[in-house]
């Protein structure tokens, strides 16, 4: 059984990542590892922030060749989503006053959550979003692109040990790839989350 996950950043200096998140972007030190091989310094360290977890890692050297070639990669898209229940505006200015370097400003995103997205020295993406006011976790329209229209009504009334009943959810999920059961898992999953969700 999954006890923890942690996001793990491999970083170019885990001390001049630890500074970025700490002073810049107001996480606090929570762990950290010290190599000594002749002189002591930071091999990882884990910075925390509410629920959010990152550890910061200085790369292997069986890691070296790879970590240089991804460093190059000025647009990788490998990143930190990180979501707030609120707060986001003054953490945006925050991290303006701070310096952090600022991708894409506050504004809108597709779904209608307010969101910016930042870079760290190393060149990864942070990106930042709040929950809509009022938001229960589950959003509810996610089959409405396929024309599966459910209302509060619709969604308790699945019965979702009937394959029948969600074999058109599935089959959205199978044309964009995924495996029947994988897609399944996801459906029974979703309708409980959405059924908890409407009960608030």
């Amino acid at each position: 059984m999954f006890k923890v996950g942690k996001t793990l950043l491999v970083v170019e200096s885990v001390e001049k990542a630890v500074k970025f998140y700490t002073e810049r972007l107001g996480f606090s030190l929570s762990d950290i590892t010290l190599q000594r091989d002749g002189e002591c310094y930071l091999s990882s360290a884990d910075v925390k922030k509410g629920n959010v977890i990152l550890t910061l890692r200085s790369p292997a050297i069986e890691e070296l060749a790879e970590f240089g070639m991804v460093k190059r990669c000025s647009g990788r898209s490998a990143g930190v989503f990180v979501e707030l229940n609120r707060g986001l505006e003054k953490y945006f200015a925050r991290c303006k006053k701070k310096g952090v370097p600022i991708v894409a400003d506050l504004a809108k995103n597709a779904r209608g959550q307010l969101s910016f997205t930042a870079r760290d020295p190393f060149g990864l993406k942070l990106v930042f979003v709040e929950k809509p006011v009022g938001s229960k976790g589950v959003d509810l329209s996610i089959f409405s692109l396929a024309s599966l229209m459910f209302t509060p009504e619709k969604i308790q009334a699945i019965n979702s040990k009937d394959r029948h009943a969600i074999d058109p959810m599935v089959d959205v999920l199978k044309d964009l790839g995924l495996l029947r059961r994988v897609s399944q898992k996801f459906v029974r999953s979703w309708l409980k989350q959405a059924r908890a969700s409407l009960k608030k």
